[in-house]
């Protein structure tokens, strides 16, 4: 699979690698380096990192594989180079996309929330601090 900091090729069936047997909280959040609130979210991560060290995020660039120097690079500058990273193996999305959700049209900033107790929860745009807490709140000390 490679280390933290390698941008992995994200296919069809990495969603299933990704989320198995997880024994702590997982967060998948699904991004766009053309994708401003994408962008903005950013921080949102790194505060998250630095408060829930119990927390594994894994973060997936929807962006074809041509542009992984790229997404790394924007990684970097946001702090988050060390970061479990992926980039879609593909410019055909379709089949990448309905292997996460059937319904998945594409919305991004796209975050999969899965905690410990088998709960799964989807954010669609913009996740705030306030909505990771409350969510990961439910998880917080659980074995």
């Amino acid at each position: 699979m490679g280390s933290a900091g390698d941008v992995r090729l994200f296919g069809v069936d990495s969603f299933v690698q990704i989320t198995r047997s997880e024994d702590r909280p997982l967060i998948v959040n699904f991004w766009s380096i053309y994708c401003p609130p994408c962008i903005a979210e950013m921080p949102v991560w790194k505060k998250l990192l630095a408060a829930r060290a119990d927390v594994r995020l894994v973060l997936v660039s929807t962006d074809p594989p041509h542009l992984a120097e790229k997404v790394s690079r924007v990684l970097k500058r946001h702090g988050l180079d060390d970061v479990e990273s992926w980039v879609f193996d593909s410019d055909f999305v379709l089949p990448i996309r309905r292997s996460v959700d059937q319904k998945w049209r594409g919305t991004l900033p796209r975050t999969e929330i899965f905690l410990r107790d088998g709960q799964r929860h989807t954010v669609t745009g913009l996740v705030d601090e306030k909505t990771l807490s409350h969510l990961l709140g439910q998880d917080k000390g659980r074995r």
